[in-house]
C-alpha cells in the first residue's frame, strides 16, 4: 500500500503519535509525496467553455439591442425632423392660400403668390434631401463620366442666385479644373455643392460684406472643389459632429429651419463616389469645405 513508506527505530520518548507502533520502538515514516491535481478536468473545462458561451451570448444580446435602439433612435429623429420641416412650408401653404382667396390688392395677391412659389422650393427641397438620403442607403444612382467644368457650368447659375437671394456675392473659379474628367452619380456633385451653399447661405451670411467663393483645383489625381464662406466659422468641438445624421450646429436648431441631413448626405455621395469632403481651414474666418473627387482619366 505504501512502497515508499519504511520503519525507523524510535530512540527517545515521543508524545503519541499515530504512526508509532504500539509494542516494538518503531515509526512509520514515508516521503513527502503531493497528490497531483490536473488543471483541465472535464468538470472545469465544462465550466469555462459554459461561461465562454453566455459571456459571448450576453455580449452579443447586448450589441443587438444597442443596434436596435439607435436605429429606433435614428428613426425617431428622422421623423421628427421631416415632420417639422413639412409642417412649416404646408402651415404658410395654407395662410397664403386663404389670404389669397380673401383679398383683391393686385399686389398683396403677387405677394402671397410669391410666398406660395418660395415655400414650394423649400418643400421640394426637403422631399428631394429625404430621397437623396433614402437613395444613398440603397446605392440606386449609377455613375457617368464627364468633365468637372461641364458639370459645373450647370450649377453655377443657380449657386449665384441662391447666394443673391441671401444678401451675398458669389465668386467662382473653375479654369484649372475644367477639363479633368470624373465618374460620378448624376445629381451627386448637383446635390453636395447644393447643399453647402445653402449652408453657407444659412449660416455664413450674417455681415454686410458676405461672400460665398467655389474654386476648382486640379492636382494629379483628384479634383478639389473649395467651398468658403466669411462668416462666423465652426467651433472646434464641431468639426466633426456636423457630419452626423440630423445633427444641427449649436444655435442654429432655433435660428434656421433645417433637418441636419445636408452635411450627412453631402459626405455620404461624396463617399460613394470615391471622393471625400471634409472642413479644412481651422485658423480661416468663416468655414471651407473641400471635395475631392478622383479623376478617371487625363484628357
Amino acid at each position: 500500500l505504501l512502497p515508499e513508506a519504511r520503519l525507523e527505530p524510535v530512540t527517545r520518548p515521543t508524545g503519541p503519535s499515530s504512526r508509532t507502533l504500539a509494542t516494538i520502538p518503531l515509526r512509520l515514516t514515508s516521503p513527502a509525496n503531493p497528490v497531483a491535481i490536473p488543471l483541465w478536468t472535464p468538470t472545469r473545462l465544462t465550466l469555462v467553455v459554459t461561461w465562454i458561451a453566455a459571456v459571448t451570448a450576453l455580449t452579443a444580446i447586448g450589441l443587438v439591442l444597442r443596434a436596435a435602439m439607435n436605429l429606433a433612435d435614428r428613426r425617431g429623429r428622422f421623423v421628427t425632423a421631416v415632420t417639422h420641416e413639412l409642417r412649416s412650408p404646408l402651415t404658410s401653404f395654407r395662410l397664403s392660400t386663404d389670404l389669397l382667396a380673401c383679398t383683391d390688392d393686385e399686389t398683396k395677391r403677387r405677394e402671397h403668390v410669391e410666398s406660395l412659389r418660395r415655400e414650394s422650393r423649400r418643400l421640394a427641397a426637403v422631399v428631394e434631401n429625404v430621397l437623396a438620403y433614402a437613395g444613398l442607403r440603397l446605392g440606386c444612382e449609377r455613375a457617368a463620366a464627364g468633365t468637372i467644368g461641364d458639370t459645373l457650368d450647370a450649377l453655377l447659375p443657380a449657386f449665384e442666385q441662391r447666394c443673391r437671394e441671401a444678401g451675398a456675392e458669389f465668386d467662382a473659379d473653375i479654369e484649372d479644373a475644367r477639363a479633368a474628367v470624373v465618374r460620378v452619380a448624376p445629381g451627386s456633385v448637383e446635390r453636395v455643392l447644393a447643399n453647402l451653399v445653402d449652408n453657407a447661405c444659412r449660416y455664413g451670411v450674417n455681415r454686410p460684406d458676405a461672400v460665398v467663393r467655389l474654386r476648382a483645383i486640379r492636382d494629379r489625381e483628384s479634383v478639389r472643389i473649395v467651398l468658403s464662406d466669411n462668416g462666423p466659422g465652426i467651433g472646434p468641438t464641431e468639426r466633426e459632429r456636423i457630419f452626423g445624421d440630423f445633427y444641427r450646429g449649436e444655435g442654429s436648431a432655433r435660428s434656421h429651419s433645417g433637418m441636419g441631413l445636408g452635411l450627412a448626405l453631402a459626405r455620404g455621395l461624396a463617399r460613394a463616389e470615391g471622393g471625400e469632403l471634409r472642413l479644412i481651414g481651422r485658423n480661416d474666418p468663416g468655414a471651407t469645405f473641400e471635395l475631392l473627387l478622383p479623376i478617371e482619366t487625363s484628357p
